[in-house]
């Protein structure tokens, strides 16, 4: 899996470490706080208003700064409808559990629209800005696209357990046992291997942690609500026997 390129600071320009916390007066709410050396490695600074993709869960608010530090305010937004409640409701329902630490993907920052270079993170900004309600005056885009030159980790991965893998599924999604949706240029059907357990998480590359599915399944378990996943893993792992026992369900 790519790892994304990093300042020498050891911080991604468009991430920032956030720690999900419990609000005080009301301990069925939470809150999302910074650290200052993070924001001054980010650049970002009090009264900066960021849009926040935390595990799929999207934050929007005001950074502001208290005697407990820094944190995700969402006072100068509830006449859009932001909340703490409709905060923790989003982080809860992609499993963010409290209290926790997170990477949390910078999205906005005071109306501007971070772009992205890899395709994953395209469709992962393009929906936390749907559900953050952008105005489409921050959809022009740019008719001169600048090129970014990155830095990516790759694990070296084994043909052969792609090519055994796809025999074994004889042209059937492992997942939904539909046929491919569609044929190679020679000839063959088009399905896609996906470690049950990631590489990233130490997983091994062999055919019991490994399976195919077609594009709608594959994505499904890179990108659906947590319960979703935990479904589709469920059946996967009952249907795929080969699978060990040691494959633990994943994201990737």
């Amino acid at each position: 899996m790519p790892t994304p390129s990093r300042t020498a600071d050891n911080h991604c320009a468009d991430r920032i470490p956030v720690r999900v916390w419990c609000i005080n007066s009301e301990r069925d709410l939470v809150a999302i706080h910074f650290r200052d050396e993070d924001l001054k490695a980010c650049g970002i600074q009090d009264g900066d208003r960021l849009v926040l993709d935390i595990n799929g869960a999207v934050a929007r608010g005001d950074v502001c700064l208290d005697l407990k530090g820094p944190w995700l305010g969402t006072q100068k937004l509830k006449s859009e409808g932001w909340s703490h409640r409709r905060i923790t409701n989003a982080l809860r329902a992609v499993g963010v559990d409290n209290p926790s630490e997170h990477v949390a993907l910078i999205v906005e920052r005071n109306g501007v629209v971070l772009p992205a270079t890899e395709s994953n993170e395209l469709q992962r900004r393009a929906a936390a800005l749907a559900a953050a309600g952008v105005p489409s005056a921050s959809a022009a885009g740019s008719t001169t696209p600048t090129r970014v030159e990155r830095v990516v980790q790759e694990f070296a991965r084994s043909p052969a357990v792609v090519a055994e893998v796809l025999r074994i599924a004889a042209g059937r999604c492992e997942l939904c046992e539909c046929a491919a949706p569609f044929l190679r240029a020679d000839g063959s059907p088009y399905l896609e291997v996906h470690h049950v357990r990631t590489l990233a998480e130490n997983g091994p590359d062999t055919i019991d942690n490994a399976v195919a599915l077609c594009p709608t399944c594959h994505r499904l378990l890179h990108h659906a609500g947590a319960l979703d996943r935990e479904a589709a893993l469920s059946r996967l792992l009952s249907r795929a026997t080969r699978l060990s026992a040691a494959s633990s369900p994943s994201t990737s």
